[in-house]
């Protein structure tokens, strides 16, 4: 990521399986301050788990470079006990921030409000 750059968007093309790619994307979490992961009413898979549990371990590690956490559920009546319990796990972590939505546009005010929250000291860090 370029120095300055306060965003790199990330997703995986269709084609990419995650658990043959999962150092390089692990690599990549470690390179970056900040990590926001989305997720549907469907229980998340095991590597994308997986991944979210790394950037909370690199988050709790005063040398890395990771410094915050944050995952959006989609709020459904259809999800199942298994993605309850997983939200239920990650929001009890002090390095993660969880939110919910709805709907398209709850999702958007979710990820201006988490984005927001962070911008403010990342600004006021390089003042």
């Amino acid at each position: 990521m370029k120095a300055g750059e306060l965003l790199a968007a990330a997703s995986l093309r269709p084609g990419i399986i995650a658990e043959r790619q999962q150092a390089a994307i692990e690599s990549n979490i470690r390179m970056c301050e900040m990590l926001v992961q989305i997720f549907g009413e469907q229980p998340p898979p095991a590597v994308f788990q997986g991944f979210v549990e790394y950037a909370l371990r690199q988050a709790q590690d005063p040398a890395a470079t990771m410094k915050r956490v944050a995952v959006l559920f989609r709020r459904a009546e259809a999800a199942g006990a298994e993605s309850r319990d997983y939200q239920a796990a990650v929001a009890g972590r002090a390095s993660c921030e969880v939110r919910e939505f709805m709907d398209e546009l709850e999702l958007v005010r979710a990820l201006r409000e988490v984005l927001e929250g962070w911008y403010t000291p990342v600004r006021m860090a390089g003042s």
